[in-house]
């Protein structure tokens, strides 16, 4: 019997949206796993896809971001180039990604949860992925508590949105060059992810910019909806699946027989880039 199961998480493995807002006065927390840029940039590495710097978003417009919501979108997308850069063994687009990182993590009074030289040894280090995610979970869950103390927890959601969308658009990027049956499985997985994450921004989708986030996020959402996420072939099924305890989903596989992959063509990834580059436009430009 095989097993697929694909689960929601920020830049790193695991990131903590809670939402006071409801009339009862409850709090709302989601624990979202997702695939990890260090994973999602490994599993390219392994499959000799060759390191691409020109589908990163560029360091020096960094400065330009003077806005928090701005700043924390920005955040979560260059920390995903830092695990892409990282991965890769780029030393010097490494240095230039932690360094732009660690700037826009400071204008959010968030710098001190980020300890650099940490992250960078564990990222240069061969057979060290479980310890570089292992720290940065612990760097972005201690960026949601201090964002949620300080009742900024829209941050916190904008981070990971940007963060995932920047994930999002380097694997549609490489599987758009080079596609492969594992890099199109990843890509669909995202669709249960979306679905989560519109959950997290929808109760901080109050100012215009959010609102308009949210709006091209739902563009988004359409598009993968056309896409099923059962595909059967003998005795192999793929579904939805939630955690009684924790309310987590995830997308599972079981498979007695022949299995049929889901599949994404080359017209379906060019679709679903095109909307993620418009999308990732408007937060980088």
């Amino acid at each position: 019997m095989k097993k697929l199961l694909f689960t929601l998480a920020t830049l790193a493995c695991m990131f903590v949206a809670k939402n006071a807002q409801a009339q009862d006065e409850k709090v709302l927390a989601s624990i979202l796993k997702m695939v990890s840029p260090v994973e999602v940039s490994e599993l390219i590495r392994t499959q000799g896809i060759a390191y691409n710097a020109s589908i990163l978003h560029k360091a020096d417009k960094a400065p330009k971001y003077l806005t928090d919501l701005k700043q924390a979108l920005n955040l979560g997308i260059y920390s995903t180039d830092l695990g892409y850069a990282t991965i890769n063994k780029q030393n010097k687009d490494a240095l230039t990604y932690m360094t732009t990182v660690k700037g826009i993590a400071e204008a959010l009074k968030v710098g001190q949860f980020i300890n650099t030289g940490r992250i960078m040894q564990l990222a240069m280090n061969k057979n060290d992925l479980n310890k570089l995610l292992d720290e940065t979970a612990t760097t972005f869950e201690n960026i949601s508590d201090h964002l949620e103390g300080q009742k900024k927890s829209n941050l916190a959601a904008l981070m990971l949105t940007g963060g995932w969308l920047e994930m999002l658009s380097i694997t549609c990027e490489v599987a758009n060059t080079k596609p492969s049956p594992e890099l199109s499985e990843r890509i669909i997985s995202q669709k249960l992810i979306l679905d989560q994450l519109l959950d997290v921004l929808k109760p901080h989708a109050t100012d215009k910019y959010t609102k308009n986030l949210f709006a091209q996020m739902g563009g988004l959402k359409t598009i993968f909806d056309a896409y099923k996420l059962e595909a059967n072939n003998g005795t192999s099924t793929t579904k939805v699946v939630k955690d009684p305890i924790t309310g987590v989903e995830t997308l599972e596989t079981t498979t007695d027989g022949n299995t049929k992959d889901v599949n994404l063509s080359a017209d379906d990834i060019k679709k679903i880039l095109g909307k993620v580059k418009e999308i990732r436009k408007e937060i980088t430009e």
